[in-house]
């Protein structure tokens, strides 16, 4: 799979139209979120099942809007467009736990 970069625009649909999501909430500003963002798009195509979202946060206040972020780069799963739980990380670590706590075998459905 890959990343799909999203946007106020199209933010709520592209959550709506998977079963399953992760996004990434970045800045452009944001070194830790730059240089995760290989390791993002490599860990998309280790979890097939699940879609790979990343959002500007400066660019899209509606949709940062949507969960409580308290630093960056902070990832969101999602279920159905449902918000179900996030962690501000840049340790490729704490992205796979949760990532597989909420998406077991590599994105099959929990």
């Amino acid at each position: 799979m890959s990343v799909l970069d999203v946007n106020d625009t199209n933010f709520t649909e592209a959550l709506a139209g998977s079963e399953l999501a992760i996004v990434d909430f970045y800045a452009s500003w944001c070194g830790p979120c730059i240089m995760f963002a290989p390791t993002y798009a490599t860990m998309s195509a280790q979890y097939p099942h699940v879609r790979f979202l990343k959002l500007d946060g400066e660019k899209s206040p509606q949709a940062r809007k949507t969960v409580q972020i308290p630093g960056l780069p902070y990832f969101a799963v999602y279920r159905n467009g449902v918000f179900l739980e996030g962690v501000a990380t840049s340790k490729e670590a704490k992205v796979r736990e949760l990532l597989d706590r909420h998406f077991p075998a590599g994105g099959a459905p929990a």
